[in-house]
């Protein structure tokens, strides 16, 4: 069921930096608990995955 949840409140920049900082990868746990991992784009884009959804973005795009 929906729960309420702290408002916003102030964070120190540090904190900020690390909340908006770019290329990182976070797992949020069914319990709520997290864990953060460094993303690598360079890997990430061998996935099959990946490289799937870039050629379907390519043909999207051609047929424009």
């Amino acid at each position: 069921p929906p729960q309420q949840v702290a408002g916003p409140s102030e964070v120190s920049v540090e904190t900020w930096v690390q909340i908006v900082k770019a290329q990182q990868q976070i797992y949020i746990r069914p319990d709520g608990t997290y864990d953060q991992q460094a993303f690598d784009p360079e890997a990430d884009g061998k996935l099959e995955w990946v490289q799937w959804n870039k050629r379907r973005d390519a043909m999207l795009e051609r047929d424009r």
